[in-house]
Order: C-alpha cells, then structure tokens, then sequence
C-alpha cells in the first residue's frame, strides 16, 4: 500500500470527504499542461484507473470536454481539444495525443477544502495509446510505462546467465539494459537512487536464485523478464517506489505461508540400528531386508540417503502423509530434507532427532532450521469498518483451484537424471480431500535443484492450499491501494460475522466532477 502520512490517513478516515482530480499531458520536452486550468477551464469531465496482479501493466480512461468556448460555423472562436484541430491550444504542440506522456494526480481532503500545491498524489503516470474523438468528449486511453516493455519485442535469440549463475534480478537488468528502448532499471523494495544501477536492487531484498546460461527467446521485454521472476513465486509490476518517491519497475515478492523443513547432511555411513526421529517416529537404518520405518544402509552414503527419502515417503510408513523427504547430493555430502506436511508454525515443533554417525541434523532437536513454517502475512495495510464499504458486488468462495499435494520434477544439474519431490498440506486434505498436483521443470528449465524445486513448491501450495473466498465492494476514493495489499474487513452482520483479512487482486477508481469511489476486488489470504 502506498504510505499515508497522518494527515491522509486522518482524512481517509473521515466518513465525509472531498476528492478532486487534475490531469497533466506532457506536449514535448517536459512541457506539462494541466488540463484543469487550461486556458482558465477544468476540461475533465472524469477518469478511470486500475491496476491488477494479473497484469504488470495499469491502464487509466480520461474523459474529456472537446470544447469550450464557442464555435461558429468550421471557424474555431472557441477553443477545442482535438489533435485533428490547429489553433491556441495546439498551435505549440498537440495537446491530447497518442504517445504522449499523461499523468493522474488527486488530493482528497475534508470536505469543502481546496488543494494546496502539497495536496496533490501523483496516482497514475503512463503514455496516451488512443484518443477517441467525440461530438462532445474526448476519452483517452492509456496505460502506465510497463506498456512500453510490452510493445518492445526482442527480435533477436540472445543468451542470458552464467555457468557458475548470475543472480536473477542481474539478469533481468541485463535484458532490460540490452532491450529497453529507455533507461530502465529494477528496483526492489529497499533499492534507491544513489549508485545506479546497483543500487536500485538492494543486495538484501535479493531472492538468491541464479540463472545459469539459457537462449531467450524473441518474446516482448514484460514476458520475459516476468517468466524469470516468477520461477520463485514473484512477480514484476510498474508501481510507486516509496524509497524514491517515483514510480518504477519493481520486484515484488508476496509474503506467503511456508512449511517447516530440516535437513539431515551425510558425509558418511551411519551403523545398523541407529535412526532418526521424526514427530516420535523412528526411522532405523539396517544392514538389509528393511520393512516399514526403517531403511536399508546402501553401497555408499547417498544411497543410504536415498534410501531414508523413500521409507519417509513409503505409504507403509508411519509418517506417510505427514510428512515428505527428499533428498540432494553434492558429492562430498547427501543430505535429506524433512518438509512437514502443514504450511503454518506447527511443524517448527515437531521433533527431528539422530543418532547416527556421520550425520549432522541442523536445529536444536525440532523441524524449522532450514526453513521455519510461518503462518503468511500478518500485518494488515489497512481496516475497513462496516460502515466503510459499500455496494458488496459479489461474496464467493469456491474450492475449484483448491490443491494440496503438489508434486515436482525436474532434471538434476549436471546429469539427465529426472528426480520427482512431493509436498503436502494435511489440514487442507482432511478439509476438502485429497487433490493433487504436478509441476515440471524441463531440461532448459533454470529450476534444478532440491532446494529450488522445494522452494517454489512451498510457495505454491501455499497460494493454492485454501478454497478462494472472491469479495468485492465498494468504498470512497481510497488512492493508497496496490495489488497484494492486505486489508481487514470488520463484520458487517450480513456477509459474514467475523473479520475477513483478504488480499487486494485488482483495485479499479472512478472519479467524476461529482463523485470518487474505488472498486476492490479481494481474495482470502493463504
């Protein structure tokens, strides 16, 4: 959400307030005319603006008067806003035409105030792609700078990343420098201005997944560089940067539910009858002839590895479906990973012991030291009462996209081996049963490793764990919305009867001379 300071989250508050709008089109070389003071008349009849997480490009609809003053016969006495009309208005550069750089801006204040220079927001900032030439209005569309990556197609094959991996926001300001037809960079959250380009991608907001060497195909700019985040669970939107206080490109990673895992590293062979314990379940290591919990010692440490991973996962276990295993090799070691069967931080006290030699467990004695299981996002952007939203246009909760065993293949860096891992949600079973799931990750794909294919399926069983609860309302102009923002909804006694904290999927404005209201378009947080 964007920052409010205590002013505008006082006056967000009020039950009563005023919002007026203003227009700026950039005629050339940074020459902004204000289209609701032009020539003394305000020629906005209204706009429109949306943004949505299933699209990184923002569009906005801006209704304007044609005309005012007066026009006799084909001579203009008046004064018309039509790029097809020469005159005062146009006579230094036509005005409202396509290519041409527009910005939104709004303040909205207690009633009856008017707006101060510091009032106004700039809320949408994009380029004109058509202009609609009415009787009366002219309607302008437009979509905010990441249309221009869309329109931008790669013509030629290129190769990206490095044999050792080259982090994946490197390689997406790689394309961007090679293909943009502008200076554009990628910001995360904490990024800035003040080295660039490094530094607008702050070291720390950085995912840590590498890409090693692939061919980019001819695809448009926006396509591939979304393709590259998104193998993590992220997305790249153009959005306000409050750090810089602009809008740019920006990496967004949604804070999502994770499952506990640990890890068991082998460097050597354990002896027979020594084991490991999961949730009170002993898993024992034999010579030979292993049966339910227990696994057989192999030729070397990472078949015996292996063989641990496959009496975790075996249906005659008891831990079967409870838990999953799989495990990894780096050649000097093997080591195991223990997922537990529910996103949330209930696994980060289930008990995972050893006692075997040449085996190393991390934690202190429970699940969770690899990766701790959280519960997903907790901090709420923002509260809307009963009586802050209105016109309910739709409750929905479906089950349809529901699933909670998801199971991964991928090819192992390094070899032609195909290698399948499986992750569970055993709340969501018992809830709505079993639905399952395959996610594959082909030879070209950058995904091909253990922990990356854990990863990604941790994030996604987290997105698709829970039936959808689709909610949409109304409310009073609220500018600050982004996508993936976090709201709670106060009980209002006739949808539901407790609060419902959902995710924002896409926010919509209206604003005329007369009116402003925002349109959200929630879905419960997983």
């Amino acid at each position: 959400m964007r920052n409010l300071s205590t002013a505008q989250s006082n006056i967000l508050s009020l039950p009563y307030r005023s919002t007026h709008m203003r227009v700026l089109i950039d005629r050339g070389s940074s020459d902004w005319v204000d289209m609701s003071t032009l020539e003394g008349w305000n020629w906005i009849q209204g706009v429109e603006y949306a943004d949505t997480q299933d699209n990184a490009v923002s569009t906005a609809t801006i209704h304007l008067y044609t005309q005012q003053g007066e026009v006799i016969e084909t001579t203009n006495v008046g004064l018309s806003l039509s790029p097809l009309v020469g005159g005062k208005i146009n006579a230094s550069g036509v005005v409202v035409d396509v290519g041409n750089p527009i910005k939104i801006d709004t303040a909205t204040l207690s009633p009856e105030e008017l707006p101060a220079s510091g009032d106004w927001v700039n809320v949408f900032h994009g380029i004109i792609d058509e202009v609609e030439i009415g009787e009366d209005v002219l309607t302008v569309h437009a979509r905010n700078n990441a249309g221009v990556l869309v329109d931008t197609f790669i013509e030629s094959l290129n190769t990206y990343g490095t044999e050792a991996g080259r982090a994946v926001e490197d390689v997406i300001q790689d394309i961007l420098t090679a293909h943009a037809t502008s200076t554009t960079y990628l910001y995360s959250v904490n990024g800035d201005d003040s080295a660039l380009p490094g530094s607008a991608f702050a070291g720390g907001d950085s995912p840590g997944f590498n890409i090693i060497p692939y061919s980019l195909e001819q695809t448009d700019i926006m396509s591939a560089i979304r393709q590259l985040a998104q193998l993590v669970g992220a997305d790249i939107t153009y959005k306000y940067h409050a750090a810089t206080s602009a809008f740019h490109l920006q990496w967004l990673l949604p804070s999502r539910g994770k499952a506990a895992v640990g890890a068991l590293t082998f460097s050597g062979q354990p002896s027979a009858t020594q084991k490991v314990t999961i949730n009170g379940v002993d898993q024992t290591a034999i010579a030979s002839g292993a049966g339910a919990n227990q696994f057989n010692i192999g030729a070397d440490f990472y078949e015996t590895a292996k063989n641990l991973t496959d009496c975790i996962n075996a249906s005659t276990s008891s831990l079967y479906g409870t838990c999953s295993a799989a495990v990894s090799s780096t050649g000097a070691t093997a080591i195991v990973y223990v997922i537990w069967g529910t996103i949330g931080t209930a696994g980060n006290s289930i008990t995972f012991t050893e006692t075997m030699s040449n085996v190393a467990i991390d934690g202190g004695g429970v699940l969770g030291a690899t990766v701790a299981g959280t519960a997903g996002p907790t901090s709420v952007n923002y509260t809307f009462g009963p009586e802050d939203y209105t016109a309910v246009q739709a409750a929905t909760r479906t089950r349809y996209d529901v699933r909670n065993v998801l199971e991964g293949a991928f090819v192992k860096s390094g070899s032609d081996e195909i290698q399948t891992i499986k992750v569970l949600d055993t709340t969501s079973i018992t809830n709505y049963g079993r639905r399952y799931a395959k996610i594959t990750a082909g030879s070209t794909n950058q995904i091909d490793t253990v922990t990356e294919m854990i990863q990604l399926l941790i994030r996604v069983l987290s997105d698709l764990r829970e039936p959808t609860l689709i909610h949409t309302l109304e409310v009073p102009y609220f500018w600050a919305a982004e996508p993936y923002d976090l709201y709670a909804f106060t009980a209002n006694g006739v949808h539901y009867d407790s609060t419902q904290t959902l995710t924002l999927h896409e926010v919509r404005h209206r604003l005329s001379r007369d009116s402003a209201v925002t349109t959200l378009s929630c879905r419960s947080m997983q």
